[in-house]
């Protein structure tokens, strides 16, 4: 794919000038005897690169497809009208999908959302990593990741729109809340009603990790919130409940999980409320059966 072999794409458009970039391809080739084709270009139509790949692909034991945007699709002072896969990119995901003898992984590079509905549900696809613009050694770190070198732990930091969004929603209309007096779903993971690409904390791991929570739910009456903010002085802040939860580490792999907590209010998405509210978070590393509260 066009952002395997090219190290520039690595570092986006918040960065110095790095001493050395290690591109996908190069990270690759840490592990195994490794082929590169470019199959086609970021945006444009031209898919005169299709065979070479598909050749490859049909002859490898596992396809790495690295796919996605660069700094002529989004940046500073440029924006994105759209949510799709610029050019023939998704059709040179399918197609070598198609052909491959092997597993296909798909690497997506890009620093906002992007509609890949179409890839997720393909059978030969064993898995996909967003890995926004990872920065100088970012090929290197991918390739652990692939390899099993290293177990990611990683969240989804936004919502993955479907590409409808871009049409339903004005950039410049900055409501959060959904009104579906004129179709508008709102936005982010808080207040956004439609079906979702991906969610917003979603991430995978080479291990399993379960919960046990010191009480089911926990719910804090309004009197008791109210009688906070009258009595704090500094009311943005105040405990009201506290919740333990244990996580345990259910794989037989060590690895890294990063706990979401999120509150859900009293008729949660209808009248202005948000659908829940992330409060907290934190990691931790655990060893096969290891638990931590």
């Amino acid at each position: 794919g066009i952002n395997a072999e090219y190290g520039g794409v690595l570092q986006g458009n918040y960065a110095g000038a790095a001493p050395y970039l290690i591109s996908v391809f190069a990270g690759l080739k840490n592990y195994v005897s490794a082929k590169y084709a470019k199959g086609c270009d970021i945006n444009s139509a031209d898919t005169s690169g299709f065979p070479q790949a598909v050749s490859l692909a049909q002859s490898a034991d596992a396809t790495v497809v690295v796919i996605g945007l660069d700094q002529s699709i989004e940046s500073e002072g440029l924006d994105r009208t759209s949510l799709v896969l610029p050019g023939v990119q998704e059709k040179f995901v399918l197609t070598i999908a198609a052909a491959a003898k092997g597993p296909v992984i798909v690497v997506l590079m890009a620093g906002g959302p992007v509609d890949i509905s179409n890839l997720k549900e393909v059978d030969n696809l064993q898995s996909i990593l967003w890995v926004g613009y990872p920065g100088q050694s970012g090929g290197l770190a991918i390739a652990d990741v692939i390899f099993g070198a290293y177990n990611p732990g990683g969240r989804l930091p936004y919502t993955v729109y479907p590409a409808s969004f871009a049409s339903q929603v004005s950039m410049f209309d900055m409501h959060m809340r959904p009104d579906s007096s004129r179709a508008y779903p709102g936005r982010t993971y808080r207040f956004y009603q439609g079906q979702s690409v991906f969610e917003f904390g979603d991430g995978l791991s080479y291990t399993t990790f379960s919960y046990g929570f010191s009480k089911d739910s926990a719910h804090v009456p309004p009197h008791q919130i109210a009688a906070h903010l009258r009595d704090q002085k500094h009311p943005i802040r105040f405990p009201v409940h506290y919740v333990n939860v244990t996580v345990t580490n259910t794989g037989d792999r060590a690895g890294d999980d990063v706990v979401l907590v999120f509150t859900v209010p009293p008729f949660a998405g209808k009248g202005g409320n948000p659908l829940k509210t992330l409060i907290g978070f934190d990691r931790v590393s655990l060893l096969p059966g290891q638990k931590q509260t």
